[in-house]
C-alpha cells in the first residue's frame, strides 16, 4: 500500500544518521494507524504494516555498523539513481557534520534546499555550519528560513537563541526561547538556552530558575544541573 511505501521511505531516511528513536516512532503511530483502519473497517494491510515493521528494525541495526564514509558511499548510490533527492543530499551533510566537515556539509545543505525549497531541515542545518564558521548574522537568517517554513521546529528556535547571544541581542535570544517554549512547555533544552542567556546578563537568581525548571520538566537532563 501506499501508506506502508511512505514510511519505509523515510525510515531509509532516518537510519543512515543513526536515528532509532525516531524509527521507533514511525513504528508505533505505523501500528497505531493501523488499529484506528481495523477499527473503522477501512482497508487493512496487516502484512504490509509487520514487514515494514521488521525493515524499520533491520534498518536500525544495520546503521549502528556504518561508518561515516560507508553512509556517504549510500547517498552517492542514491543521488546516482535521483540527482533531484534532496533528502538524500540533506543526509549527506547531517553526516558530514558529524564527521566535522562543516564547509562541505553547507555544500549539501544548499543543493537540498534547492532542490527542495520547503525543505527546512537544510536550512537548520546550514544555519548550525553557519554559526560554527562565525557566520552569525548568516545563520539568522537560516533559523528564520527554516521556522517559516516549519513554526513547530523547536530547535531552529533554540539554536537561534544561542547565536543571538553569542552577537550580544539578549533580549531577542530570550524572545527566541519564549516562542520554543510556546511550541512545546516541557522541552528542558529551552529553559537551560534561556538559563544561559540570562547568565550571560548577570542575572545569576534568574538563570538558576530556569535550569530549575530545566530539571523539573525532564530530571534526567543533566545539562541543566
Amino acid at each position: 500500500p501506499r501508506a506502508t511505501f511512505k514510511v519505509v521511505q523515510r525510515a531509509g531516511h532516518l537510519v543512515p544518521q543513526e536515528r532509532p528513536e525516531e524509527i521507533g516512532r514511525l513504528i508505533v503511530d505505523f501500528l497505531q494507524e493501523s488499529k484506528k483502519r481495523v477499527n473503522s473497517r477501512t482497508s487493512f494491510y496487516p502484512l504490509g504494516f509487520l514487514l515494514a515493521s521488521l525493515l524499520f528494525l533491520g534498518f536500525a541495526m544495520a546503521a549502528q555498523a556504518q561508518t561515516g564514509d560507508e553512509k556517504i558511499a549510500q547517498y552517492q548510490k542514491a543521488l546516482a539513481l535521483n540527482p533531484r533527492d534532496a533528502q538524500a543530499y540533506y543526509d549527506w551533510g547531517a553526516t558530514l557534520d558529524e564527521l566535522g566537515q562543516y564547509e562541505e556539509a553547507i555544500v549539501r545543505y544548499q543543493k537540498a534546499a534547492q532542490l527542495d525549497p520547503r525543505l527546512a531541515a537544510a536550512y537548520y542545518g546550514w544555519g548550525n555550519d553557519l554559526s560554527r564558521q562565525g557566520g552569525y548574522q548568516e545563520a539568522c537568517d537560516k533559523f528564520r528560513k527554516a521556522v517559516e517554513l516549519d513554526p513547530r521546529f523547536t530547535k531552529a528556535y533554540y539554536n537561534w537563541s544561542l547565536v543571538l547571544m553569542v552577537m550580544g541581542q539578549y533580549e531577542q535570544a530570550i524572545q527566541k526561547c519564549q516562542k520554543g517554549l510556546e511550541i512545546n512547555p516541557k522541552d528542558p533544552q529551552v529553559y537551560t538556552n534561556w538559563g544561559v542567556i540570562l547568565g550571560q546578563q548577570g542575572k545569576r537568581a534568574e538563570a538558576i530558575l530556569k535550569f530549575q525548571k530545566a530539571v523539573e520538566v525532564d530530571d534526567r537532563f543533566t545539562t541543566a544541573y
